[in-house]
């Protein structure tokens, strides 16, 4: 299953676009990949164009701290991103719990 959808959500384009998201949210949810699709438009609130629009995405990755391929000073990447796509997508990260752990934050 990862390396489907690891190849799946590549040819979504990764972080270019959505491919990224709709794949932690197939492997979260154990669900079809149009399962996932409909879940990310429905919490990015975009539409299905939208999805491998690398333009739009570029934009609205920026706009909202998901993180992009190319970084921009001050824009958040890294675990920074990651800690927003949780949020937006209303899922948990892994790593992003382990860091809360760790230094004792709370979500």
């Amino acid at each position: 299953m990862g390396l489907v959808t690891h190849y799946t959500s590549s040819g979504l384009g990764g972080m270019r676009t959505v491919g990224d998201l709709v794949g932690r949210v197939q492997l979260r949810n154990k669900c079809k990949i149009s399962e996932s699709k409909k879940y990310v438009m429905d919490k990015l609130g975009v539409g299905y164009d939208d999805l491998s629009d690398e333009c739009f995405m570029r934009v609205f990755r920026e706009e909202h701290g998901l993180g992009v391929i190319t970084t921009i000073g001050g824009a958040p990447y890294g675990i920074e991103a990651k800690f927003n796509i949780e949020d937006i997508l209303d899922i948990d990260i892994a790593c992003c719990n382990h860091l809360r752990e760790v230094a004792r934050l709370h979500r």
